[in-house]
């Protein structure tokens, strides 16, 4: 009995010895599928993130404004410099107009030119002014609208193709007429975006730069008093002359109120002679 005892509280320490080494041969091999599954992982991102940097960049559309006032010595000699510079970066004088005030004369122009020319034009002006009013620069982001209006367009224009299959392939005039038609409003369609598409790649293509100069007069002043004084004379005197030719053409309404007053006065003349009978 007591051998019995023995073999079967030996056989209990074989196993409790046997099954903490299973754990531990499991625990030490932990690790290295860890490892190897976090290394997977870190794999995988890599992966992703490089697909990332490898996806092409988006071609921003920018349409570039800007416009600049400044005071000058030279009123010609800035505008030769001005043209000449816009000759020189490919552009062109959209507008140009000429002010005169009683205290400055002054030249306002619109110059289209190419977009990686806008930074140049806008220093090469800045540097030559001889002291700047006003200068501002304005960029608007169309790459939405202008994505949009291409695959619009892409999609109009495949609609057009399969249309004129269809034509092609009508057998009744009915069906021609009705093909014809939507082709018709479908070439409208085709056409005002085209439309919008051309002003867009114009405005992206060139920007626009609006540059005023102007020199102050001698003697001038920001009121201007004697000037104003002057046109205030003759403003009053024509007022008095606007007023007698308002009257001439009232002279019937004169007459009659004259007519009414000695007709009354009449009248109470006659009472006075009747009372004093």
């Amino acid at each position: 009995m007591k051998k019995i005892h023995q073999l079967v509280l030996t056989f209990f320490i074989v196993a409790l010895v046997s099954c903490g080494d299973k754990k531990e041969a499991n625990f030490s091999s932990s690790p290295g599928n860890f490892k190897s599954e976090a290394g997977a992982v870190g794999d995988a991102g890599g992966k992703e993130l490089e697909e990332k940097n490898d996806a092409p960049a988006i071609d921003r559309k920018l349409i570039k404004t800007g416009d600049i006032a400044f005071q000058t010595n030279d009123i010609e000699k800035t505008r030769q410099e001005i043209s000449k510079a816009v000759l020189d970066l490919k552009g062109y004088i959209s507008k140009d107009n000429v002010y005169s005030y009683s205290n400055r004369t002054g030249v306002t122009i619109e110059i289209r030119l190419p977009a990686n020319n806008f930074d140049k034009l806008m220093e090469t002006v800045s540097l030559n002014a001889e002291r700047i009013e006003r200068k501002n620069i304005d960029v608007k982001d169309v790459t939405e609208e202008y994505i949009d209006v291409e695959a619009r367009l892409k999609t109009k224009k495949e609609v057009e193709n399969r249309y004129r299959e269809l034509l092609a392939q009508a057998k009744s005039v009915n069906d021609v007429l009705n093909i014809e038609r939507e082709l018709g409003n479908l070439r409208s369609e085709i056409e005002s975006i085209e439309g919008r598409l051309r002003y867009l790649k114009d405005q992206v293509a060139f920007s626009t730069l609006t540059v005023e100069f102007y020199k102050e007069k001698i003697g001038g002043s920001e009121f201007g008093f004697w000037q104003k004084l002057k046109s205030a004379g003759g403003n009053g005197w024509e007022l008095l002359l606007m007023f007698l030719v308002g009257i001439a053409h009232l002279w019937p309404f004169v007459i009659l109120a004259i007519a009414i007053i000695y007709f009354i006065k009449w009248i109470r003349r006659r009472r006075k002679q009747i009372g004093m009978k």
